[in-house]
């Protein structure tokens, strides 16, 4: 499956969730999550199937959870590993352009 075609979808129930991408009726990437108060989100595990990594598909579960949190206003606290990496790169990238 090209990422390009993924379809990412959403469950949530009470205030634990998660973003995933199936294939074929089976999940192949999940990012879960679970509201810590009314303005933060704790995004605690990222997983890809193994036949599936390097493809893309944990960067646009990201792009969708970053997106829903700034509809949201909400404030991402990371406990994945990915993401905490992710969004310091994105931090350090950043800051690097404007001191440009």
């Amino acid at each position: 499956m090209d990422n390009n075609l993924a379809k990412v979808q959403w469950y949530i129930v009470d205030r634990r969730g998660m973003l995933y991408i199936e294939e074929v009726g089976e999940k192949i990437a999940v990012m879960t999550f679970q509201y810590a108060d009314e303005q933060h989100i704790i995004v605690d595990h990222t997983h890809v199937d193994g036949a599936y990594r390097n493809m893309g598909y944990a960067k646009l579960l990201l792009h969708h959870m970053l997106q829903f949190a700034e509809e949201n206003h909400l404030i991402i606290i990371p406990q994945c590993s990915f993401v905490k990496a992710a969004l310091s790169r994105n931090s350090t990238e950043s800051t690097q352009s404007n001191e440009s």
